[in-house]
């Protein structure tokens, strides 16, 4: 039996989607700017690859979601992300 999603649970993850989908289109834009003529690819730098980590993997959401209390903004006491 699934235990029901409040309003509020709904409309976090509505608006957190939409963040993410809009930072995504943005960077997908500034790729388009910014990829060089001759077709060559660079690696990331380490701070863009660290910072979609949390985007590709799901592991940062599902604890965020199950230790943040329903609070979007809010500062993780203890755990693996807490820093």
């Amino acid at each position: 039996m699934a235990a029901e999603v409040s309003p509020q649970m709904k409309y976090v993850h509505t608006v957190a989607l939409t963040i993410v989908c809009g930072l995504a289109f943005t960077a997908c834009l500034e790729v388009r700017k910014t990829a060089p003529d001759d077709k060559t690819v660079e690696e990331d730098p380490a701070e863009i690859q660290l910072g979609e980590r949390p985007f590709l993997e799901t592991r940062f959401s599902q604890f965020f979601y199950a230790n943040s209390g329903g609070k979007v903004n809010v500062s993780l006491a203890d755990g693996e992300y807490s820093h």
